[in-house]
């Protein structure tokens, strides 16, 4: 007799909310996925770590299904590694889209902290529809228009600017050296095919986690789930529901 589907807990990215993944949620459902929707807006938390640690425990007192796999996209790919390495233990599976696991040189988080003060403090004072004119036209989603449609962005703006200060990628350690000591569950890192930043992450990353594997996702930059949402279901589904 196989084993039930495990859980899937979901969470989203930057200037996202939950909302995101509505379209995905009946196929999920449909292989028989337990879905679960991660707020980062109702859960914010003073840093990565913090929200790990409080993430994990509201995971683990949720009940105890035959298997738990974390999917996160971007921002919430890195808080996704977070929560691995908060408790290893907790999760049989990990799909990471569009994740970096940080960078190395302090000069180089400095420099990120300053960039991310400025996105912080635009999105607080100017009109919202130009900052995300100018979020939008970023190299790392390129040139594509934003899929996912912008009512799912937060209306708040004070959240939306204490997100870029407290999950600032100039605020996380370079996390590549214990994910490679301390993750021994199938790993799944999904870039698109016109996102060579974060594909090179990817690929530096597989090489270091022992399980993890790369796929690159045609017609794709950034925006994975929403520029190829059949290749991207196919790859959850089959990583979430091994054969």
């Amino acid at each position: 007799m196989s084993s039930p589907a495990p859980d899937l807990w979901l969470i989203h990215g930057n200037l996202q909310t939950p909302a995101v993944w509505k379209a995905f949620v009946p196929r999920f459902l449909a292989a028989g996925l337990k879905v679960h929707l991660v707020d980062l807006y109702a859960t914010l938390a003073d840093s990565m770590e913090a929200w790990a640690e409080a993430f994990t425990t509201s995971v683990r007192v949720a009940g105890e299904p035959h298997a738990r796999v974390v999917l996160g996209y971007s921002l919430g790919a890195r808080l996704a590694l977070h929560a691995l390495l908060a408790d290893p233990t907790l999760w049989n599976g990990a799909i990471l889209v569009g994740a970096d696991t940080g960078l190395a040189d302090e000069e180089a988080r400095v420099r990120r902290r300053e960039t991310d003060a400025v996105w912080a403090r635009r999105f607080l004072e100017e009109p919202i529809d130009r900052v995300m004119e100018d979020w939008n036209a970023q190299p790392v989603f390129g040139g594509r228009p934003a899929l996912c449609h912008d009512h799912t962005v937060p209306r708040e703006r004070q959240p939306i600017a204490r997100m870029f200060t407290a999950y600032s990628k100039g605020r996380q350690r370079d996390l590549l050296p214990d994910l490679g000591r301390t993750i021994d569950v199938p790993t799944l890192w999904l870039t698109g095919a016109d996102d060579p930043v974060f594909t090179r992450s990817a690929q530096s990353a597989v090489a270091a986690i022992p399980g993890a594997r790369h796929e690159i996702i045609p017609g794709a930059a950034h925006r994975v789930p929403w520029e190829n949402p059949n290749a991207f279901l196919e790859a959850v589904i089959t990583c979430a529901i091994p054969p």
